[in-house]
């Protein structure tokens, strides 16, 4: 039996527990457009920096900022991101307590902010709003839940059974389930959608949509 984080790296973990994890990077990325103009980010949650190092590497004018509050993650993400020193600055502090000193282009977050609490979400969306440029837009790629019940059992079974699929047994499955799904405090769609639309943003859209995970995305 595979002893998951131990004999796999972050990437090929997160492959094995989240569906279309790939699909769901490539559906992030195509979202910011490649400009000849400089695109200054804001990576919320940037964990080992997988999905940062895809950006500034297909995008030449990019420069990130990477929040994380794990010190590991942001060792792994230092490590990884050793090449691209001048165009990246990362930050150890909770993202939904940090005051964000700059303007942004675009803020992206990937699986992190199902952890935090709805009120926790709204001041958050409000905080980048305030902080983007105008036309400036925000990523959000994380795990949902529904209003229906039948539906949300219904997410909850094809996670456990992707998780079962990729060799990873049931006792841990249904744990990492219950931690993400129930224990964190994951919203639906439309909900997040309500909550962006009334921090003014001026579109609001679902871009891509699996079970209970999905891309959504907000420009100012």
């Amino acid at each position: 039996m595979v002893q998951y984080k131990k004999e796999l790296d972050h990437y090929q973990f997160a492959q094995r527990i989240i569906p279309y994890y790939d699909i769901i990077h490539k559906t992030v990325k195509s979202l910011i457009p490649q400009t000849n103009k400089e695109i200054h980010g804001l990576d919320l949650g940037i964990g080992a920096g997988g999905l940062a190092f895809q950006l500034l590497m297909d995008y030449p004018k990019l420069t990130l900022e990477g929040i994380d509050l794990s010190e590991s993650m942001l060792k792994k993400a230092e490590s990884r991101l050793a090449r691209y020193q001048d165009r990246i600055k990362l930050i150890r502090d909770d993202f939904t307590k940090i005051e964000f000193t700059n303007e942004y282009d675009c803020v992206y977050s990937v699986f992190v902010v199902h952890n935090v609490s709805d009120d926790a979400k709204k001041e958050l969306f409000s905080k980048i709003y305030s902080h983007l440029k105008p036309d400036g837009y925000f990523i959000y790629a994380d795990l949902f839940n529904s209003s229906s019940d039948f539906l949300s059992d219904l997410y909850k079974r094809a996670w456990e059974e992707y998780m079962l699929s990729q060799g990873i047994d049931d006792e841990y499955s249904e744990s990492w389930v219950e931690d993400h799904l129930i224990k964190a405090s994951p919203i639906n769609v439309t909900r997040g959608l309500k909550w962006m639309q009334e921090v003014n943003f001026s579109e609001v859209h679902s871009i891509w949509k699996y079970y209970g995970f999905a891309v959504l995305y907000a420009r100012k």
